[in-house]
């Protein structure tokens, strides 16, 4: 049987089925000499029938910032999961247009804004952009709007995010008769789950685990965000999903119980609604933080931060921690060329095991790919023993990442197999080592390892160089 053959049936068998005995032999009938070399391995199979929705990208009026985790860390659950679909939240209804425009909504006040209104070089440029002439503020704002989603999903290509299957727009929800909005607040009273007090629409989240019950509708008839967001995740639900997840910032954690207060209300089951609250990103520069705020305009782009430091080094720096952990980016070793730079080191030893496999040849390449006839028997090295539990291990940390949403796990694991290859590589001579079989051994070693880190570093969405 081929050395890739044997790999299939290991991969399929899971990362626990073959355990590298401590005697470091390794046995004609333990699988372990499986080459890891196979397209499928490290994917996770996809639930079947199981429809997800994750609207990972929540727009409002400034361009796309340093929140970049909150698009890559949903997003490298694409190659990681079940195959679902993607949704932009786009904030573009009339209190936001009016807000970004300024307070009385007038041209005048983009320009010069009050204090509740959105500032920033940005907001200027964008003004400068449309036709202003006679044309009332809110159209005014809406052509903002599309201006702003252009350039934002530029952004988003240049960051490595795919084109959403759907762009959803708030100002849709208010939209129809009975428009999303109304449908859903009919269904709540229809059930018994609002009441009227003080002139307002409340519903009775309290009932469902809430701290108290929440406005639908203001005493002045305005319809509050909440009212938005459960028709959103109503209209969601109607669409036959199973499950939706949600990405939000870091200051909508107690917006997480009224949520699932209000879907469970509405006949959703809670625990397919994943509400991941995604902790800020702080830029660090000679060890001290820039601080950001959007409305002042004091925020760095994000096709600022791909300038300075790249795509790759971006995302794995947003990646490398969990979402609900602040991160500090320190932009200075993002841009070292040193093994302190973890992914420049990771990078450094794919591109490593490429120049080892061009050294080695065609020919004992293609050997070692197909012939396992030197595993059965063989004593292992430590090191030889610790990459190839690594690389074992490399399944189950992929279907663990994809069932925690953490990506992060996957970035751990690729600095890890990084270091233990390295460590092999220091202590176990491969070209011309000695017998050919120990040869080939170490060389299907390499082409293992070198399969491993450019799957690990496809998930993250970073680039696995032939050459450094």
């Amino acid at each position: 049987m081929s050395a890739s053959r044997l790999l299939a049936a290991v991969a399929l068998l899971g990362a626990g089925a073959c355990a590298v005995p401590r005697t470091a032999q390794v046995a004609p009938n333990n699988g372990c000499y499986a080459l890891f070399v196979v397209d499928s391995y490290g994917g996770v199979a996809a639930a079947t029938g199981l429809r997800a929705l994750p609207p990972f990208v929540a727009l409002d009026a400034t361009p796309v910032g340093v929140r970049g985790h909150r698009l890559i860390v949903p997003a490298t659950w694409q190659g990681a999961g079940p195959n679902p679909e993607w949704a932009s939240w786009r904030d573009d209804g009339r209190g936001l247009v009016l807000t970004f425009l300024g307070a009385t909504g007038t041209l005048d006040i983009a320009l010069h804004p009050t204090q509740d209104g959105y500032r920033g070089e940005y907001v200027k440029q964008l003004v400068q952009q449309l036709d202003t002439d006679g044309r009332d503020p809110v159209e005014v704002g809406r052509a903002a709007v599309r201006v702003m989603v252009a350039q934002m999903q530029g952004s988003l290509k240049a960051f490595g995010v795919e084109p959403f299957d759907r762009w959803a727009y708030e100002s849709t929800l208010h939209e129809g008769d009975p428009s999303p909005v109304d449908h859903a607040l009919a269904m709540l009273t229809e059930q018994g789950r609002t009441y009227r007090s003080e002139g307002a629409l409340w519903l009775r989240t309290s009932e469902f685990g809430d701290d108290k019950d929440r406005v639908l509708v203001r005493s002045n008839g305005e319809h509050t965000y909440f009212a938005s967001d459960i028709a959103y995740h109503e209209l969601r639900r109607e669409r036959g999903f199973d499950r939706q997840i949600d990405v939000w910032g870091a200051d909508h954690h107690g917006y997480v119980s009224r949520m699932k207060a209000a879907y469970q209300a509405l006949g959703g089951d809670p625990e397919r609604l994943e509400l991941l609250i995604m902790q800020l990103v702080h830029l660090v520069r000679a060890g001290e933080r820039a601080q950001m705020s959007k409305r002042s305009g004091e925020f760095v782009a994000l096709d600022d931060l791909v300038a300075e430091i790249g795509v790759d080094a971006a995302r794995w720096y947003l990646l490398a921690r969990s979402h609900d952990t602040t991160v500090d980016l320190d932009l200075d070793l993002a841009r070292e060329q040193s093994s302190e730079n973890p992914v420049y080191y990771v990078q450094y030893a794919h591109a490593r095991i490429v120049s080892i496999l061009a050294k080695a040849g065609r020919e004992k390449v293609r050997a070692a790919h197909e012939d396992a006839s030197g595993w059965p028997g063989l004593r292992l090295h430590a090191a030889e023993r610790t990459l190839i539990e690594q690389l074992l291990a490399f399944p189950a940390e992929v279907a663990e990442a994809a069932e925690r949403r953490a990506p992060h796990r996957i970035a751990a694991y690729a600095l890890e197999l990084a270091q233990g290859f390295t460590a092999f590589y220091r202590d176990c001579r491969v070209v011309g080592a000695e017998p050919s079989s120990v040869e080939s051994v170490r060389i299907a070693l390499c082409i293992a390892a070198k399969r491993t880190l450019a799957r690990s570093l496809e998930l993250l969405g970073v680039a696995a160089p032939e050459a450094m």
